[in-house]
């Protein structure tokens, strides 16, 4: 059987380069767009690699088909905001009868009843992660008070979605990644232990950084022993490189790329 794809959610500011990160990793890449226009955007900027193809489903029917049919390479889909709207009209529209003001009614529509449809496509996504594909979640960034017991409240960067929607998503998800452009360099060097990840006075375009880790400002998730931070460069490209790099020896020889070999 396959080695099992990785299961990602990147997400964070707009701009940041969540979209063209993802559509370096190994290919075909599909990316199922969900009322976004990312995508498109580096198509018509000609900046899309020529192995990324689109699809825009319509409907909850159509996203499962998109989803299930992807055979091989990475599938990406974009966003999580976009998905939570698709699903929660597919629950308003089979579990209330499209009637909004029962599906919103003491919140049973969004935290009860959509985790478990949520549930069921996070199966499929398994399904296809389970062929040696890989799946990348791409999410929005919002930010939220976080209650602290032993003294003051804090906001953390999160995922823009729903409570109980997102607490599904964040336990599906294998590593979730916050991209993020730093305004503090010299903190985030010494936070970096591993060298060859991040080194040097950075310059503006060397700012953007990848979060792995979860800390006060934001949420993360670290399954792989990846180092707390990468640094994206200044390239999609390098970006791409510099994670794969740290990652465990066996998706680097199930996946090779070039300048990301074992040792």
């Amino acid at each position: 059987e396959p080695m099992r794809g990785l299961g990602l959610i990147v997400y964070g500011s707009s701009g940041v380069g969540k979209t063209s990160f993802a559509s370096r990793f190994p290919g075909p890449v599909k990316f199922i767009s969900l009322k976004e226009t990312g995508f498109e955007d580096l198509a018509d900027s000609e900046l899309m690699p020529a192995n990324c193809t689109n699809v825009n489903p319509q409907d909850w029917e159509d996203l499962e088909d998109a989803t299930l049919s992807t055979l091989k390479g990475t599938l990406v889909i974009d966003s999580c905001s976009g998905l939570q709207e698709m699903l929660f009209n597919e629950v308003c529209r089979t579990v209330y009868n499209s009637d909004w003001d029962k599906f919103t009614e003491y919140w049973k529509g969004q935290r009860v009843d959509s985790p478990v449809f949520l549930a069921k496509y996070q199966t499929k996504l398994d399904t296809v992660r389970n062929r040696g594909v890989h799946v990348i979640v791409i999410g929005h960034m919002a930010t939220e008070e976080t209650p602290n017991t032993l003294g003051a409240n804090y906001l953390t960067h999160t995922l823009d979605m729903d409570k109980a929607v997102k607490a599904s998503m964040i336990k599906w998800a294998g590593n979730i990644l916050f991209l993020n452009i730093d305004i503090n360099i010299v903190t985030v060097t010494e936070v970096a232990k591993d060298k060859t990840v991040l080194t040097g006075k950075a310059k503006d375009s060397d700012k953007r950084v990848i979060w792995t880790e979860t800390s006060p400002g934001h949420i993360a998730k670290n399954r792989m022993n990846l180092p707390p931070v990468i640094k994206m460069g200044s390239s999609p490209d390098e970006a791409f490189k510099n994670f794969w790099k740290v990652l465990p020896d066996p998706y680097k020889r199930t996946w090779p790329v070039p300048g990301c070999e074992v040792k």
